[in-house]
């Protein structure tokens, strides 16, 4: 009995009697398996039906009929974000940012369909995903399954039959460690097939430094339940330390971590920051009157290249051309204080990473969402390349207004049947509407910016190690 294999085959048998430990078996095995199969089922369904949409919405944009190229500026068009291999793990914050944006001129609108704003309230305490279910739930069910490993044995005297015949305390501290990491072991392996199939669709980089980091997060809740059970006199001393390390690393330390994270960084209202857009906008001119006194040095500019008298003689519409440079202005405008806000974003978001530092379950968040492809920073690029599909559709448009338009039909449509039918363009030139194929990072960029998290893990790692090194020289003294 002095081996490791024993130690581990003796808490293995005792497992399999406890009733405790058997239900908390079965439950964590359960709510792994159940989770997984209903985030691959429930991404799988999304990325389907948002590729449905964005091809209904290519459909009904292509499919216009022949139209003044000004309206279909304002026809608008949608675009989304189709979920990467990796979000059936990890969804990030998809749940909560939106998945589609409505592109029309002069404006950029914010993502729609968050989930959680679709969904009852009770959402947002979590979604069951694989992410959630170990990062949150398997700690738990592991503590309630090991907190008196070795209590239980130094209450029954049998810890010192163990030291007596020889067997070391590391030894004795190891099985019981490798006996209830089984059961770790256990929930990661529905995390293990399904990374490994998204890892076919994307890169294997990220889908094995996502394992790897799952695998360090169990092995330090493993190894720290353990270590706790052998410094602890009583076992429900040991169960309340381990339930007061798990909330204040899981539940408490996140929430704490925003909370710094929004005082540090404060960002203003949506309400404060369109009040500040629309007085900008405004000062710019209205690019819907060519005859606004904020275009006059434009007109003058435009003349001067053309070497024209009046914007009549000018050899393009002069109203297509300033809907054009209005689309620049108020593009330029939205663009700054669209960066400001992601830069707020992205600062109030590194504050908070800091905390992985005092609570390895935010490390490996961080980590999981941005290997995944599913984190704040994939979600600004989802932004940046909405917008600049906004913008490039949008001007072609307008290119189209100044170029295949007369002034003389464009002045008089309003009130001229003949002028307003000869001011439309035909139907055929929808096509220059780009296709929007939107994916995350790349695999290397994703891989080099979860690294200190993958730090933080390893970190939280050695401490526990170095903590159960010493919990085992206390077994030692029993």
């Amino acid at each position: 009995m002095s081996g490791f294999a024993e130690v581990a085959r003796a808490e293995f048998a005792y497992l399999r009697h406890s009733r405790l430990a058997a239900v908390a078996a079965v439950a964590l095995v359960a709510i792994v398996i159940v989770s997984t199969l209903t985030s691959v089922d429930f991404v799988t369904s999304e990325a389907a039906e948002r590729a449905e949409h964005q091809t209904e919405a290519d459909s009904a944009f292509l499919s216009q009929p022949a139209r003044h190229p000004h309206r279909m500026v304002h026809y608008g068009h949608y675009v989304y974000r189709i979920p990467p291999p990796l979000a059936v793990v990890d969804p990030g914050v998809d749940a909560y940012t939106g998945t589609s944006i409505f592109l029309e001129g002069h404006r950029q609108n914010t993502a729609t369909f968050a989930e959680v704003r679709e969904t009852s309230s009770l959402t947002r305490f979590g979604l069951l995903t694989p992410a959630f279910s170990l990062q949150v739930l398997v700690p738990l069910l592991l503590i309630i399954v090991g907190y008196a490993g070795i209590v239980r044995e130094r209450r029954s005297g049998t810890l010192l039959q163990l030291l007596t015949h020889g067997a070391a305390p590391g030894t004795i501290l190891a099985g019981k460690a490798a006996a209830l990491g089984s059961l770790a072991l256990l929930a990661f392996l529905p995390l293990a097939v399904v990374a490994t199939v998204a890892a076919t669709r994307d890169s294997w980089l990220p889908s094995m430094l996502m394992l790897g980091a799952y695998a360090l997060y169990l092995a330090t809740w493993t190894a720290g339940i353990v270590a706790v059970s052998a410094r602890a006199r009583t076992a429900g001393g040991a169960l309340v330390v381990l339930l007061g390390v798990w909330l204040a690393t899981v539940v408490a330390m996140p929430r704490v971590a925003t909370e710094v994270a929004t005082a540090a960084v404060p960002a203003p209202s949506q309400a404060e920051t369109d009040l500040a857009v629309h007085a900008e906008l405004r000062r710019l001119g209205d690019s819907h009157n060519a005859n606004d006194p904020n275009f006059e040095s434009f007109r003058a500019r435009i003349l001067a290249q053309y070497d024209a008298e009046s914007v009549e003689d000018l050899p393009v519409n002069f109203r297509g051309l300033v809907a054009y440079e209005g689309e620049n202005r108020t593009t330029e405008v939205l663009n700054a204080y669209a960066e400001e806000k992601m830069a707020t974003e992205r600062a109030q978001s590194n504050v908070a990473a800091r905390f992985g530092l005092l609570s390895p379950t935010l490390a490996l968040r961080r980590l999981s969402m941005i290997v995944a492809g599913t984190d704040l920073e994939n979600h600004h690029r989802f932004l940046k390349a909405a917008e600049a599909h906004r913008f490039q559709f949008v001007q072609s448009l307008n290119q189209l207004h100044a170029e295949r338009l007369s002034y003389q039909d464009d002045v008089q449509r309003s009130s001229d049947a003949a002028a307003e039918r000869r001011t439309r363009v035909s139907a055929d030139n929808w096509a220059l509407l780009p296709e929007f194929d939107f994916r995350p990072a790349a695999a290397a960029d994703r891989t080099q910016r979860a690294l200190p998290s993958a730090g933080a893990l390893l970190l939280w790692l050695g401490l526990v190690l170095a903590f159960f090194h010493r919990s085992s020289r206390r077994v030692g003294t029993a």
